[in-house]
């Protein structure tokens, strides 16, 4: 997930967005067997284990930072993810 931050926010980790569809990130993140076909789970265990810790992992990491995981649906299908990052400028602690 921190290398797919940094190339979304050309290298600044500053407030960026990462869409794509649901083949994308399974791609980014399972990769393909050792056919070369590539994994697919199904979209809610994908989401709450793979792109869940991902976010808990950076949240702890860098605290001053807001993740927001939205869900792109057709119907009821899910069509993929978008991620937005912020950062948060305050002196308070979070």
């Amino acid at each position: 997930m921190m290398k797919l931050w940094n190339a979304n926010s050309n290298g600044k980790l500053e407030s960026t967005s990462i869409k794509g569809s649901i083949a994308d990130w399974q791609s980014w993140f399972l990769g393909s067997n050792s056919h070369g076909d590539p994994i697919h789970w199904q979209s809610g265990r994908f989401k709450q284990k793979v792109l869940g810790t991902a976010i808990s992992e950076l949240g702890k990491l860098y605290p001053q930072t807001l993740f927001t995981l939205m869900t792109n649906k057709q119907g009821r299908a899910v069509t993929g993810y978008q991620l937005d990052i912020t950062n948060i400028h305050t002196s308070l602690k979070l």
